[in-house]
């Protein structure tokens, strides 16, 4: 547990930033519930790409020059190619404390080459 608590709340590498909770206030621990908070955290930096964990739902939002925001779902297994026009928020899920009541643990990897997410199906729930 120490090892956790020393870690820092954000990280940025890059054009991208890493957070636990939201970039707008990491240290309050609030969810990402839908477009509003991720407006907020994508509002609260200038990077390309956010990372936010937390939410413990796979889920992916965007924002575009004009302000216009969205959401999906992502499809387990597929590369998302994600518009450099837009400035984007992906929630890969986590593990333990499932939200969805499936305890099986949820990812996504980042290629950044191509700089596409793909969420990684769970394990199927017994």
């Amino acid at each position: 547990m120490g090892f956790l608590t020393s870690r820092p709340m954000s990280h940025t590498e890059g054009d991208m930033l890493f957070v636990h909770a939201n970039a707008f206030a990491p240290a309050e621990w609030e969810y990402i519930q839908g477009r509003i908070e991720a407006v907020r955290s994508l509002h609260a930096t200038t990077c390309h790409y956010t990372f936010c964990g937390h939410m413990h739902e796979p889920k992916l939002f965007h924002l575009s020059g004009t302000g216009k925001a969205g959401d999906f779902v992502p499809t387990p297994d597929v590369a998302i190619l994600l518009p450099p026009h837009r400035q984007w928020l992906v929630v890969p899920g986590s593990a333990g404390q499932p939200r969805d009541g499936n305890p099986a643990a949820c990812y996504a990897m980042f290629h950044l080459v191509d700089q596409t997410p793909t969420f990684l199906p769970r394990a199927v729930r017994r």
